[in-house]
């Protein structure tokens, strides 16, 4: 269970003020270029955070799935990277 939820579970997350957008899928198949599309169309300002990218550098990760070739996303880790930027 991520931070987040627990905190919403004991009533003390504080709402969002702003839109997250999550695209996920099998690695190649143009998530990350869909994502820009979204940014660059919308007519509100968005950030796009390459999560796979991130967990690559920040170590977000509980290993490397070899079937898959890709990074086994730790979401614990992530949110707690989020919430520590968040303003």
């Amino acid at each position: 269970m991520t931070p987040y939820l627990v905190e919403k579970m004991q009533g003390n997350a504080t709402p969002r003020s702003l839109p997250v957008i999550v695209i996920t899928g099998t690695p190649g198949t143009g998530k990350t270029t869909h994502a820009q599309l979204v940014v660059d169309q919308s007519p509100v300002p968005l950030q796009h955070i390459n999560v796979s990218e991130l967990v690559k550098e920040k170590m977000l990760h509980d290993g490397f799935d070899e079937e898959w070739q890709t990074y086994v996303v730790d979401e614990d880790k992530v949110c707690v990277l989020a919430s520590s930027r968040s303003p």
